[in-house]
């Protein structure tokens, strides 16, 4: 298959001039033509290429906000293990300050993730 680079079409039209009309004619609408497609062809390209990054940004936030989930599911369930054996102990023997330091914090940061504009 021919390779239509610039200088091959403009090849193509400058021998276009020999021949007579309208065979002329039909040569250089061709040679418009592929110019057109071979421009909407980079253009396309341009796009999937920015369609490309957008995925694999949106792929990387997804991996990273799963990854800021799961950490926040664990302490929520660490937090939850530690209530149920104070519970369990009838709150005896339990460091209060830090159990509510704990929670505070996680509530907190729960908090910034549910309503990052100061909603609540």
């Amino acid at each position: 298959m021919t390779e239509f680079t610039k200088e091959y079409i403009q090849s193509v039209r400058m021998c276009s001039y020999l021949i007579e009309p309208p065979a002329s004619e039909v040569v250089g609408n061709l040679c418009d033509h592929i110019e057109r497609l071979q421009t909407r062809i980079a253009e396309l390209e341009s796009v999937n290429e920015d369609q490309a990054l957008t995925i694999s940004q949106n792929d990387y936030a997804y991996a990273v906000d799963k990854e800021m989930m799961e950490a926040e599911i664990k302490e929520s369930n660490d937090l939850l293990r530690s209530a149920f054996m104070i519970a369990k102990r009838d709150g005896k023997e339990t460091n209060w300050e830090a159990f509510r330091n704990q929670v505070s914090i996680a509530l907190e940061r729960q908090h910034k993730m549910m309503y990052p504009k100061g909603e609540k």
